[in-house]
């Protein structure tokens, strides 16, 4: 049962006849099951979407509403029948994602991140595209407050606030997601503020974390938006790391952010890195391309 302290049994041999070093009759020491209180676990639950339909069983809708109701931490994936590339139309905001999750397009049969190194730019494959143009005035793509969360193998596009917005919890991340553009990444389909906006949310990784496993596949591409790529307002610790901001998939064509690439501000925005951390390890890996 979820939740609930499990116990565990240790059996020991059964009850036998020990001989005792003091003379005379035999001794008889017994020896009994023994009971050990494990800590609390909690089972990881998986809800697929299967339609790309706005609301009802399913839908990427019914998913978060289901993670967010179930304790602990939760798998989104996808497997909606039929080729090709699958849009997902919000006719309104999804709900905002309040617990753990792993929100992963790259389970949709078909997708695959990106295995390029930088300079050949990117062969990422996506099949899942979450469409906000019908969404309504204002609304984020993702809003995620519940923290420990990762976005993956999406592309977000054409919402009038942020992409994707990560607020007040911490430990988020944000790889391998065309931010901005569609699946193919030439064509701008800019977000109306921020591609993905950390407001007073620290210890997130946007890009890649430079430890060699699979690197290249953990770059996003933040493009098209309307004000910043990238904006960490009231947060520390964070890294934007490997990503390609302002341009095409290829690393050719420009689609730039409005306004900036990254942007840093409030008196608590301490500790942030903005590509590599220059310790000789994965530094070409850790770097961002903003045009």
């Amino acid at each position: 049962m979820r939740g609930r302290p499990t116990r565990r049994f240790r059996r020991q041999s059964p009850r036998r006849l020990v001989p005792s070093r003091r003379r005379g009759p035999t001794s008889v020491r017994s020896r009994s099951l023994r009971v050990e209180t494990l800590e609390n676990r909690l089972l990881l639950s998986t809800y697929t979407v299967t339609n790309a339909l706005d609301s009802g069983a399913g839908s990427l809708r019914w998913a978060v509403e289901q993670a967010n109701a179930s304790a602990g931490p939760d798998e989104i994936g996808f497997n909606i029948p039929g080729p090709g590339q699958h849009s997902i139309q919000a006719l309104s905001a999804l709900p905002e994602i309040t617990g753990p999750v792993l929100l992963d397009g790259y389970t949709q049969p078909g997708a695959a991140p990106n295995n390029n190194p930088m300079e050949q730019g990117l062969n990422t494959v996506l099949k899942i595209e979450l469409d906000g143009s019908l969404a309504g005035a204002g609304v984020d793509g993702l809003r995620i407050s519940g923290g420990g969360t990762t976005i993956r193998g999406l592309a977000v596009n054409r919402f009038a606030g942020e992409g994707i917005a990560l607020y007040s919890e911490d430990g988020n991340v944000v790889q391998g997601n065309f931010i901005g553009t569609d699946v193919s990444g030439t064509v701008a389909l800019g977000n109306g503020r921020d591609g993905v906006d950390l407001d007073s949310s620290s210890f997130n990784w946007i890009g890649t974390n430079g430890d060699g496993l699979g690197d290249a596949g953990e770059r996003n591409l933040i493009s098209a938006n309307g004000l910043d790529g990238c904006s960490i307002f009231q947060g520390r610790d964070n890294v934007i790391a490997g990503n390609f901001l302002g341009t095409d998939a290829r690393g050719i064509v420009a689609l730039g952010n409005q306004s900036y690439g990254v942007t840093v501000g409030g008196p608590s925005a301490q500790f942030n890195r903005v590509g590599t951390n220059g310790d000789g390890v994965a530094d070409a890996t850790e770097a961002n391309l903003i045009s």
